[in-house]
């Protein structure tokens, strides 16, 4: 009898690489590493394993990159550009760089000419460094420098510079109000906008849209996140259709059916609003712990703070552009940035500030309030509760209404 034995041999797939590179010199057909590199960004994307590292040399890349899985997007030499004019006919061919995945990091990079820097929906990225520019709305709802749609959390969004888009700088959160206001299916929570010079959005340079959005930082259905330490300004033109000839809504920070966020450390000038709150029908928590405090918030052509709502808003501990406080019926002889009702903006301060650092302490622990980067810091402990203490250090003595006073070297530190 005879027997015929067979041996089966089962290629497995090569491992994806947790680093690549990518060059302008490099070629698709290679196999990105350093030497060798690949010559688009997107085939770098889609090669390395998921948590790995796309490094990018300097030069030019007309792409519209999709990501979707968790990676590090970095710069390794000089500043690239992304340009999503791909076909070089002068308008978009998408989105600069779309994620549909979390844990996503792009630093470094030079984002321009698309219908967004970048967007999608995303947790735990981060996305810094980056200089965003001239993203055009030509479909109508497009032209953002950075736009998070959607149940976005825990995102870090650092010292990027942001400027001449054709809508928002930056938005984050998610719009249902047009079919149920408020029901809020999601709601975005947990992230850090911080650092960012961001400046000129709102350009409405296609007339699709039904306005320019004229805003340096939206949040929309947007609970319990942090705008610090960004300069925002020259958000002072809305360009209305005919029919609203008088409409004038252009805002440096605006907080739309958002409620929980903390407002700090910023410098908001040359805005028609410094911040603008609006519900839009959605019903305000009771209490609304939305805290815009030790800003500078000066030069602002229609108010430093607009507050739409009924529910007054904590804006105490603010530089309003002169030491008599902001300008309302309330303070007589105030002559800084106008403020509406329901604004408490008392104390204020009679100084600018320099820099601020603001952190919950825990019962029980010792925790350090400010840093090297502030110039100063203390070292504070309680015995029961968790209260917020502020060290914030001024140009010069900030003064006080009524009690608030400087400590030494214009430095406060606030319980």
């Amino acid at each position: 009898m005879l027997t015929a034995n067979a041996t089966l041999i089962i290629a497995s797939a090569a491992a994806q690489p947790t680093e690549v590179w990518v060059a302008t010199t490099g070629d698709d057909s290679n196999p990105g590493t350093q030497d060798r590199p690949f010559r688009t960004i997107q085939k770098g994307v889609d090669s390395v394993a998921t948590g790995g590292t796309v490094h990018v040399a300097a030069g030019a890349y007309k792409e519209n990159i999709n990501i979707g899985k968790s990676l590090i997007l970095k710069a390794v030499s000089g500043r690239p550009v992304i340009d999503g004019d791909r076909t070089g006919d002068g308008k978009p061919d998408g989105s600069c760089i779309t994620i549909n995945a979390n844990g996503v990091t792009i630093e470094g990079f030079e984002i321009k000419n698309g219908y967004n820097g970048i967007t999608g929906q995303t947790s735990n990225s981060i996305i810094k460094n980056n200089i965003i520019h001239d993203h055009l709305n030509y479909i109508g709802s497009n032209g953002v420098g950075i736009l998070l749609w959607g149940d976005n959390d825990n995102n870090q969004i650092l010292n990027n510079e942001i400027y001449d888009n054709d809508r928002q700088g930056i938005f984050v959160g998610y719009d249902d109000f047009d079919s149920k206001p408020d029901t809020r299916p999601k709601v975005s929570s947990g992230n850090t906008i911080s650092g960012n010079k961001i400046y000129h959005n709102g350009l409405y340079r296609q007339a699709n849209g039904p306005d320019a959005s004229a805003y340096g930082i939206q949040l929309w259905n947007a609970d319990g996140n942090i705008i610090q330490k960004n300069e925002v300004y020259n958000h002072d033109d809305w360009f209305p259709d005919p029919g609203r000839p008088t409409f004038d809504f252009a805002q440096g920070i605006y907080l739309c059916a958002s409620f929980h966020n903390t407002v700090e450390g910023n410098n908001l000038h040359n805005n028609n609003y410094g911040v603008g709150l609006y519900s839009t029908g959605a019903t305000i928590p009771s209490p609304e712990k939305t805290r815009i405090n030790f800003n500078n918030i000066a030069g602002n052509t229609g108010y430093g703070i607009r507050n739409f709502n009924t529910v007054p808003v904590n804006a105490e501990h603010n530089w309003w552009g002169s030491s008599t406080g902001p300008t309302h019926t309330s303070n007589p002889g105030g002559t800084g940035d106008r403020v509406s009702d329901n604004v408490d903006f008392t104390p204020w301060l009679g100084a600018p500030i320099s820099n601020v650092d603001s952190r919950a302490v825990p019962a029980g622990a010792t925790t350090t309030v400010g840093s090297k980067d502030l110039g100063v810091s203390a070292d504070v402990t309680t015995s029961t509760g968790t209260p917020t203490v502020t060290v914030a250090t001024y140009t010069s003595n900030p003064g006080g209404r009524p009690t608030f006073s400087a400590l030494g070297k214009y430095v406060d530190v606030q319980i």
